[in-house]
């Protein structure tokens, strides 16, 4: 799979299109197929350095998407 990444902040081409292999999901979690998606005023903040929450490198900026659910675990609850 392909995904953006926040590899350097400060200038937008920091964020760079890397290749990754495909996550599993744990229990909980589901992996989502992004089809749209858009760099929003909290993505530019954390791309500054100036969202209250520190951000890690190798960071996916994505606030706002959209897309189809490709993979999840099922847990029975109560059984």
């Amino acid at each position: 799979m392909q995904a953006y990444q926040l590899e350097t902040f400060g200038r937008v081409d920091g964020i760079v299109l890397r290749q990754q292999p495909q996550p599993e999901p744990g229990p909980t979690d589901i992996v989502i197929r992004v089809r749209a998606a858009s760099l929003n005023r909290r993505d530019t903040m954390i791309l500054q350095e100036t969202y209250p929450l520190p951000a890690k490198r190798n960071l996916v900026p994505l606030s706002d998407g959209a897309g189809e659910v490709v993979a999840a675990k099922v847990v029975i609850l109560g059984a």
